[in-house]
């Protein structure tokens, strides 16, 4: 826990065992690793399991700044992020903080931190952690695995589309059944290659180095071009879009051309008897609002905020093929705007995806 300065008084520890006697029974008893320093940081006490965790004795600590535990590998930003929360009375966790123990052994760790009242005024801070060192190696394995594994299949589904394109070419005229035969190919070759590319958003977010390139745009042409490009692929739908004054947005256009490429995809694909989708953009609360909607299958209540998650995907899809990667995505990309995705839907009537972006002006 950084970590403020040492105090310069000299203040010898508060005795937490006679002062906060709930605290210090709460602690020994506790299997988690758990640290207590005052309001000065300076460390009150350490459990049982914190003196295994990191190697040091009690006596070893008590009085210093937790400051020496720290490997220098932590993002100084969270260090302002625990203490703005903690000098405001609020708990404060995650999973980015690294320390090093005793023998210099660096170890990942998930923390909690929380202010603990004596007589109405903040007396000590606590910090609860867990050791995810191992959790984190696995993870950095497999987000590796899939980072390489998704590029290096790249280059053979490039040849297979080439070499698709290059024989219609050369076979010229051919029959229905041929012509049948190659459209299934592109069509599995591209939902493939979607595979890929959703595989490595998710890889990029998961480790965040999702980047977002924002600038100023406006928000109702981006709608209208991407409405312009997928209208042909969806004949049955017709594509609505409400007319209105502009939008300035601070966007990636990208990104965001891929969040409504993904929605108004789910809309018609979710609507298999319906022939409309309707989209329409607003200012509100100094957002953004843009809102796709659709007269399809409809989300239940308790599934709305579900289908955010990754790989989730609502009970009564029924044979209709998604990853359950789509939503997440773009959920994801959304909140890295400063954003917010979520849906409003009723069985049997449809849905209506909405999704915010902060205003250029603001």
């Amino acid at each position: 826990m950084k970590r403020n300065p040492p105090n310069p008084h000299g203040k010898s520890p508060l005795p937490l065992r006679s002062e906060a006697p709930s605290l210090y029974a709460y602690a020994e008893s506790n299997p988690s690793p758990i640290l207590v320093t005052n309001t000065d940081g300076e460390i009150q006490y350490v459990n049982g399991a914190w003196q295994n965790l990191t190697g040091y004795s009690r006596e070893e600590v008590v009085g210093k700044n937790p400051h020496f535990l720290n490997a220098g590998k932590t993002p100084p930003e969270l260090y302002r992020q625990l203490w703005n929360a903690l000098r405001k009375g609020e708990s404060f966790e995650s999973e980015g903080f690294i320390d090093k123990k005793k023998d210099g052994t660096e170890f990942s760790i998930r923390a909690v931190f929380f202010p603990v009242k004596i007589n109405d005024a903040v007396a000590y801070f606590v910090q609860v952690l867990q050791d995810i060192t191992e959790r984190k190696k696995i993870e950095k394995r497999r987000e590796t695995f899939i980072a390489t594994a998704s590029h290096e299949m790249r280059n053979p589904l490039s040849a297979i589309m080439f070499s698709l394109e290059l024989l219609k070419h050369k076979l010229g005229t051919m029959p229905n059944e041929a012509k049948d035969t190659f459209k299934t190919l592109e069509d599995e070759a591209g939902r493939f290659r979607k595979l890929l590319n959703y595989l490595l958003d998710v890889n990029k977010i998961q480790t965040g180095i999702l980047q977002i390139q924002k600038k100023e745009n406006e928000l109702r042409g981006l709608v209208e071009n991407t409405i312009t490009e997928l209208q042909p692929a969806y004949p049955t739908h017709a594509l609505f879009f409400e007319k209105g004054t502009p939008i300035k947005v601070m966007c990636d256009e990208a990104r965001v051309t891929q969040v409504l490429t993904n929605l108004i995809s789910n809309a018609v694909k979710y609507s298999p008897e319906a022939n409309r989708v309707l989209l329409c953009a607003k200012e509100e609360d100094r957002m953004a609002v843009v809102s796709i909607q659709d007269f399809g299958l409809g989300i239940a209540e308790a599934e709305q905020k579900r289908v955010f998650d990754v790989l989730y995907r609502a009970k009564n899809k029924g044979n209709i093929e998604g990853t359950g990667l789509g939503l997440y995505i773009s959920a994801q990309i959304i909140a890295a705007h400063g954003g917010h995705l979520w849906v409003t839907s009723e069985l049997g009537k449809g849905s209506i995806f909405n999704f915010s972006l902060p205003l250029a002006n603001f």
